[in-house]
């Protein structure tokens, strides 16, 4: 008679021997089976955040998101590329560098999947100083208050006054060309077209304008004959109206003398000290009244003075026909 302890130790063995046989061919019984792999299902491409503006460079980073939720940088395994070139570049560690103002893509691709960012390049704008002094062209001292304008260009619109030295300035200038204008009572005002590629210096010296309206109006003058040498002498009324008209600066200047209801117009310049002269011609009238040749040819000029509201001169004539070469000169003097 077998005992039976030595059966059931025996059938034990056995039945662990059967299941480590079977667990090592089919695995373990409900066991869990292998992941697999993720793949990738999107990718971001993120700047470091410096303007696109023309001559930049600026890092970009590529993040691929996987199937199973995570995210890993992928830069320098992604492919880089642009959608053109002549706008932006990027190298092979995805560094973008912007070349021209325009619109660009910047792509990076990483198992096939791609991704991309889209740039509006700007050309940069340059900015200088743009300052000077502004004198007077007589005694060379910087004058104060006067008005510097910017007239065109993108800065246009923008003033400043120069201070007590004559100083004036203007930040952040745009780069380019463009008229600057500087005016102040009684200088005369004066346009400068300046160019501005690095801090620039402009300085101006003005000429004051003396207002030469104060020396023009009409004078009621006595006129003399000074001396005359015509076979047919003209007569001329013992008074006159002399008016003296022209522009501010003395320029486009005119006297006109009527008397004995005739005219004789001349025309020249205004000097800053109330002097005078003028040249013109035509016809002068001879004796109050006679024959045909008492009108007279002529050419001639006109010279004088103008102070505190008086005038003072001579009209020198050379005689055409009836007397050539003959000449008669006037004296006028007179007030307003």
């Amino acid at each position: 008679m077998i005992p039976s302890v030595h059966v059931c130790g025996a059938a034990r063995v056995i039945a662990m021997l059967l299941a480590a046989s079977v667990a090592s061919r089919c695995g373990s019984v409900g066991g869990a089976h292998p992941s697999p792999t993720p793949t990738v299902t999107a990718v971001l491409v993120t700047s470091g955040g410096a303007s696109a503006q023309t001559g930049q460079s600026t890092q970009l980073t590529a993040t691929a998101t996987l199937s199973d939720g995570t995210t890993q940088t992928v830069t320098t395994q992604a492919t880089w590329g642009s959608t053109n070139t002549a706008v932006a570049t990027v190298s092979s560690a995805g560094v973008v560098t912007f070349v021209a103002p325009g619109d660009v893509d910047v792509r990076a691709t990483y198992q096939s999947v791609m991704g991309t960012l889209h740039f509006a390049v700007t050309a940069v704008t340059l900015r200088f100083r743009l300052s000077g002094v502004i004198t007077d062209s007589g005694n060379q001292r910087g004058v104060e208050g006067v008005l510097v304008e910017i007239l065109n260009g993108p800065d246009a619109g923008r003033s400043t006054r120069t201070d007590a030295n004559g100083a004036y300035s203007f930040a952040d200038v745009v780069a380019g060309t463009f008229t600057v204008r500087v005016s102040k009572q009684p200088y005369e005002a004066v346009e400068r077209q300046v160019t501005v590629s690095a801090d620039t210096t402009l300085s101006i010296a003005l000429n004051i304008v003396v207002d030469f309206s104060a020396f023009y109006g009409t004078f009621n003058v006595s006129l003399r004959v000074i001396q005359q040498n015509c076979e047919s002498p003209v007569v001329p009324d013992s008074r006159g109206q002399l008016t003296l008209n022209g522009n501010r600066d003395g320029s486009s200047f005119q006297a006109r003398i009527v008397e004995r209801g005739t005219t004789r117009m001349y025309s020249g310049f205004m000097r800053s000290d109330g002097t005078f002269n003028a040249n013109g011609g035509g016809v002068i009238a001879g004796i109050l009244a006679g024959p045909p040749t008492s009108r007279h040819d002529y050419t001639g000029n006109i010279e004088g003075r103008v102070s505190s509201g008086t005038v003072n001169g001579s009209e020198n004539v050379l005689f055409g026909a009836p007397c050539p070469g003959k000449i008669l000169q006037l004296g006028f003097s007179g007030s307003k």
